[in-house]
């Protein structure tokens, strides 16, 4: 088991599009009838995860999201339009958009300048924060101050996310561990292969 010691830094979540293609890529929508939503699953709830019920469906508040937008645009375009899930790995998530294999990122993506030079973001629509979580019952951890010592605790982050600049930043004692998925992480921490992890709240 893992033990949440606190959560510290207000962030914002957008979705985002393929910037300056974006009118084409309406029209192209409009036309077809159906957008694609590139997300990774991996991280699950409460974003995108599969119904433990029926394991074909997926559910979460991004895909609410999601639906929730294939309406407004039926509306707008005065015709159905249907919203399509495309499974990414996070990190390369950009890859996607970038290559026209989904219409937009949907998936816990932060604001940052480097992303807004790629991709056209929307106004946000989540507010988060993030925690430090550590093995329960590990009394050399009293707070996030406790990352500074000893020198070279292990961390394990998500990939290119906000959690890993924020501790690249604050904390340079601790040694970075990338991952490409969030419950890996945590996985390793009660495997006590890290000492922690930092990651977005409510995951």
């Amino acid at each position: 088991m893992t033990q949440n010691h606190s959560t510290l830094i207000r962030l914002v979540v957008l979705l985002f599009l393929p910037g300056e293609l974006l009118a084409d890529t309406l029209d192209d929508i409009r036309a077809r009838g159906f957008f694609t939503w590139g997300a990774d699953e991996e991280g699950g709830g409460p974003f995108v995860y599969r119904n433990p019920a029926d394991p074909e469906e997926r559910i979460g508040f991004e895909v609410d999201l999601a639906r929730e937008l294939a309406g407004e645009l039926s509306r707008s375009m005065g015709k159905s339009i249907e919203a399509r899930f495309s499974q990414g790995q996070w990190d390369k998530l950009p890859d996607l958009l970038r290559t026209g294999r989904v219409d937009m990122v949907l998936n816990g993506y932060e604001h940052s300048p480097e992303r807004a030079e790629l991709m056209a973001p929307t106004i946000p629509y989540y507010v988060y924060e993030l925690q430090l979580l550590v093995r329960a019952g590990d009394a050399s951890f009293t707070g996030w101050e406790s990352l500074r010592l000893p020198k070279g605790r292990k961390v394990g982050v998500l990939g290119g996310s906000a959690a890993e600049r924020y501790v690249a930043e604050r904390f340079p004692e601790a040694e970075l561990v990338l991952y490409d998925g969030n419950t890996n992480a945590m996985g390793d921490v009660v495997r006590e292969r890290l000492d922690a992890t930092v990651q977005d709240l409510p995951i």
